[in-house]
């Protein structure tokens, strides 16, 4: 059971993660080009190279007054751990309530708690999203409605 709430937890972090990415590569088209540029966007913005660090860093110079820089850095790192670090075992809190944790890959001496991991990621998650969609709007971008099915 809790193997299929980290599933859902990981499954649910990565893709607002992605959509986070979208919105800064369309802030970065936006600025650059005024209008969606598919090529560059496919063969520069798009490749593995470059990470979401580099889209942070290259959003801080297109627009200065972005005002949670740390919170989205943070909501990748967070991504990054549900991306690359595979739980290991279980720990029981003083509760009795057990739940799945990583040895954290820059201090082994530490736990990743993914549940506490995913709370946190989906706090900061809607803020981060309202921001840079208004970022979006103020560089000329407008999304289209849509709906699942």
């Amino acid at each position: 059971m809790i193997h299929e709430l980290l599933a859902k937890q990981r499954s649910e972090v990565i893709e607002k993660a992605i959509n986070l990415e979208q919105y800064l590569n369309l802030v970065v088209c936006l600025h650059y080009f005024k209008r969606y540029t598919s090529s560059f966007m496919e063969e520069i913005l798009c490749d593995e190279a470059f990470q979401s660090a580099l889209r942070l860093n290259v959003l801080m110079k297109i627009a200065p007054t972005f005002a949670n820089e740390q919170n989205l850095r943070r909501a990748f790192s967070i991504r990054n751990h549900f991306a690359h670090c595979h739980p290991l075992f279980t720990e029981t809190d003083e509760t009795g309530v057990a739940r799945l944790v990583a040895i954290h890959p820059k201090n082994p001496m530490k736990t990743i708690d993914f549940d506490n991991l995913h709370s946190e990621f989906m706090k900061l998650y809607p803020l981060l999203e309202r921001e840079l969609h208004e970022l979006l709007e103020l560089k000329g971008g407008k999304l289209a409605p849509w709906k699942l099915g």
